[in-house]
């Protein structure tokens, strides 16, 4: 991987180089815990470009996914990305576009920190 980034300077890199996970695919979906610790790994696949995006969530708080076999796995119609204090919230099926977390947004992670890496 060729951009390892944590918490702001992740978000300040999607930004700044245009890199968005609505129109993505969800590629796959890795749940793991290491010395006590809930982790969560996203990959991404950005479209158009078709480079890969690993968004690893650390230190999970709380977390939902919801798979149903008469929906595609997984297109990113909407998202929710973003920092707030000393948590990270993010919603691929949110209620609604605000960066607020809402008792009715779908397949989400909260947690302490992210980090992400970008295929270039």
């Amino acid at each position: 991987m060729d951009t390892l980034l944590k918490d702001d300077d992740l978000f300040y890199y999607l930004q700044s180089k245009k890199i968005y996970l609505v129109s993505s695919s969800l590629l796959k979906i890795n749940i793991f815990q290491e010395e006590d610790c809930l982790f969560i790994e996203l990959h991404f696949k950005i479209n158009p470009s078709g480079k890969l995006l690993k968004i690893k969530f650390i230190d999970i708080i709380e977390y939902s996914f919801y798979y149903k076999n008469n929906f595609y796995f997984y297109n990113v119609a909407y998202c929710k990305f973003f920092k707030k204090g000393n948590t990270v919230y993010i919603s691929l099926d949110p209620f609604d576009e605000e960066e607020t977390i809402h008792k009715n947004d779908q397949d989400f992670i909260l947690c302490k920190n992210v980090v992400g890496e970008y295929v270039i």
